[in-house]
């Protein structure tokens, strides 16, 4: 009676929210003490950047991919905290929007990019008699692997006998005294977003990262200048009260999209989401419990993060190692959460595993390429068009990418685009004024992948609208066939809104586009600002209100998504 009670009590709170302030205090100022430099490489205007889950406004995983470059991508980390009487355990997640691939010629394997990423890294701290005791450990997780690093002055951890050797050293970017460090410095991969600990290299003065530096620095959520800002400001966000929260919210439009059993130490089982939504590659992401190393022997599936007591002495040899959990809300009598059929992982018809991505990409590249008969020309030119060979990302929002759109030379000085940089944003500034050449470089990219254009601006005028004309491969210009409009915001601050190109009845996707065009109309549908460079001689109209474009993306499908298509 007093088990049903409870349990009845702890779903009810669960629901209705009451648990929504879990966490104390002195368990997020842990957490902002120690909160790690984060050292992230970036290969995209946006796409590497770290945010919250739910950036777009809404906790649906699916549309998380097509999403990435239309919101702003603040920057936040994820931290959850479990305490035992010896130590305090610390984990940083660090979520992107994509997992994807910038590289040129990867399209010529099935790259299983996926939507949703999430890997992080824990920080084991010692107690001591002092407030924020002794950092020991860091573990970190890149692609389903955990690497193991210690404190280079305070020496404590080693390897387990017939295990691999510790993969380095913590960096710590402040030090209290010999053996009292804050701040670990930590690398996030683009792209794929391996965490590992960074290199003494970042300590060194001069030392210049090809992308993102965060900090956790007081100034709340801040959001990125460009892909090389070497000051940015995150948020901590509770995973115990978000992500941890909502873990019984399973299914097609929810958080995750399918889940596993997991142990409890009374010896029931309990079911819950292990796998964000998000179909595009097959519900890869995981929340910290679902983070596994397939080759690391008893440990189970999200024991460095329900159970490190269990998981850490399983992998390392830590002097004075033990003691019993005093906080640990990731171990504690649960609820069973309803079930349906379908929702587990293991029996689940979207999430998959690699080699299972792998197979479903490579069968539909079979059927793609064969889908004409066995006629080599065919064949052949299939292929041209399925395989990527030069372009992956087209994303243009530097002063270089800018510099390579053609507009008309000829307009009076005052009317002509300029380029300018402020407060680290490169942007392109525009009169509206009648017949302004505005138009792509040359491109040669399938429609089965690129099918929209994102624009991140600024609009002094209310009611105007975007206009893209795209052109396919044999096409000698542009026409009205080939467009679609979209509306733009009068704003001050910066916006995106883009259009489904895909959606238009003239869209094929079979053809290459060569290049783009985007018109600006003004709000009675007059042409404002004309993308056609062959109307070099038509008359200026000067406007001193003015457009200012931070980046233009021909936005794609993922590969996995295409291949399985």
């Amino acid at each position: 009676m007093y088990r049903a009670l409870m349990c009845l009590i702890f779903s009810v709170a669960l629901q209705s929210g009451v648990l929504g302030s879990a966490e104390k205090p002195e368990r997020r100022a842990l957490a902002e003490y120690y909160a790690p430099v984060v050292y992230q490489e970036s290969k995209s205007a946006v796409l590497d950047y770290i945010t919250r889950f739910d950036y777009d406004g809404d906790w649906n995983g699916a549309n998380n991919w097509r999403n990435a470059y239309r919101y702003e991508l603040r920057a936040y980390v994820y931290y959850g905290v479990v305490e035992s009487t010896n130590h305090v355990f610390i984990t940083y997640a660090f979520y992107h929007p994509r997992d994807f691939t910038a590289r040129p010629l990867e399209g010529m394997a099935p790259k299983t990019e996926h939507e949703n990423d999430m890997e992080g890294c824990m920080l084991v701290v010692e107690r001591d008699k002092t407030r924020w005791g002794r950092p020991i450990l860091l573990e970190t997780l890149a692609h389903d692997h955990f690497y193991k690093y210690d404190n280079p002055k305070y020496r404590r951890v080693k390897k387990l006998k017939n295990a691999l050797p510790l993969d380095g050293s913590i960096v710590f970017l402040k030090e209290v005294d010999n053996t009292h460090h804050q701040q670990p410095a930590v690398y996030i991969e683009p792209e794929g977003h391996g965490v590992k600990a960074a290199t003494e290299q970042v300590r060194a003065e001069g030392f210049k990262h090809p992308g993102i530096i965060y900090r956790f620095a007081g100034r709340g959520a801040e959001v990125p200048r460009n892909n090389n800002d070497p000051d940015v400001s995150y948020d901590l966000i509770s995973i115990e009260d978000s992500l941890w929260a909502k873990r019984s919210e399973i299914g097609p439009s929810s958080l995750y999209c399918c889940g596993d059993s997991y142990a409890l130490p009374g010896g029931q089982t309990v079911l819950f989401g292990s796998a964000f939504n998000g179909p595009i590659g097959g519900c890869a992401a995981k929340p910290p419990w679902g983070w596994d190393q397939a080759n690391d022997g008893l440990i189970e599936k999200g024991d460095l993060f329900r159970n490190p007591l269990r998981a850490v002495a399983a992998q390392v040899q830590v002097e004075g190692w033990g003691g019993t959990y005093v906080h640990n809300p990731y171990l504690t009598l649960e609820t069973s959460i309803a079930s349906k059929p379908g929702t587990l992982c293991s029996e689940s018809a979207v999430s998959k595993t690699l080699g299972q991505s792998v197979a479903t990409s490579l069968l539909g590249i079979g059927k793609t390429l064969f889908s004409g008969g066995f006629n080599s020309q065919r064949i052949g030119d299939r292929a041209k068009q399925l395989f990527l060979t030069n372009t992956v990302l087209l994303e243009w929002s530097r002063l270089a990418d800018f510099e390579r759109w053609s507009w008309n030379k000829s307009l009076a000085e005052p009317l002509l685009p300029k380029l300018l940089t402020e407060n680290l944003r490169d942007q392109i500034q525009l009169s509206f004024a009648k017949d302004l050449g505005f138009s792509s470089p040359a491109l040669n990219v399938p429609a089965r992948y690129f099918d929209s254009l994102v624009m991140n601006y600024k609009c002094a005028v209310e009611g105007a609208t975007g206009r893209v004309f795209w052109m396919y491969e044999g096409m000698k210009v542009f026409d009205e066939a080939h467009s679609t409009s979209f509306p733009l915001k009068k704003s001050d601050g910066w916006a995106a809104d883009g259009v489904d190109l895909s959606k238009s009845e003239r869209w094929d996707r079979n053809l290459n586009i060569v290049q783009l065009k985007l018109e600006i109309l003004g709000p009675n549908q007059e042409t404002l600002a004309s993308v056609d460079p062959a109307k070099a001689d038509a008359a200026a109209q000067a406007s001193s209100n003015l457009l200012v474009i931070n980046s233009i993306i021909f936005d794609r499908h993922a590969f996995s998504d295409t291949f399985e298509r």
